[in-house]
């Protein structure tokens, strides 16, 4: 049997590692499994609302960190993970699988993945019906999350939601 293209796709397997890092709480995981820039973005929305500040570039690099000895990087990282397993908290209840083919084109180094939450066993649905998150996967050292949903942060003072490239 010919193995499943999308269980195989290196982009597909770092969504569902940063799936699986949110729903069981592992958010030092989750955050090195996230892209730079959009790690920053993140810390840069954390220091707006939980600090107060906007516009220390180098407390933002050090919290935008994979890993940081930085004091406020723990915090950081947790907040962010607490909100990610929020909005996640059905997909840890009833697991998930990949969605087909990684969507759309590859895009350069960056590529469109989806996974689908799994419906209860007596719930006759199709792949359409299946509520999915979609992820834009970067490739740089690794794959890594550049953007989860439709919308993808930009880092700035203050970070930006865009539209997929």
């Amino acid at each position: 049997m010919e193995p499943d293209p999308v269980e195989s796709c290196p982009a597909t397997s770092a969504a569902d590692a940063w799936l699986r890092a949110v729903t069981t709480g592992d958010h030092d995981t989750a955050w090195s499994l996230i892209d730079h820039d959009l790690r920053l973005a993140f810390a840069q929305g954390w220091m707006m609302l939980a600090l107060g500040r906007t516009g220390d570039d180098a407390l933002a690099e050090r919290l935008a960190s994979a890993t940081s000895n930085e004091p406020a990087w723990a915090a950081c990282v947790r907040s962010n993970g607490e909100l990610w397993r929020s909005a996640h908290k059905s997909w840890e209840v009833r697991g998930w699988r990949a969605h087909a083919e990684p969507e759309g084109p590859a895009l350069g180094s960056l590529v469109r993945v989806a996974l689908a939450i799994n419906q209860d066993a007596d719930v006759a649905s199709t792949a359409d019906e299946l509520p999915l998150q979609h992820f834009l996967m970067r490739r740089r050292d690794a794959w890594r999350i550049a953007g989860i949903g439709q919308l993808v942060a930009r880092p700035g003072w203050a970070p930006t939601l865009l539209l997929d490239p």
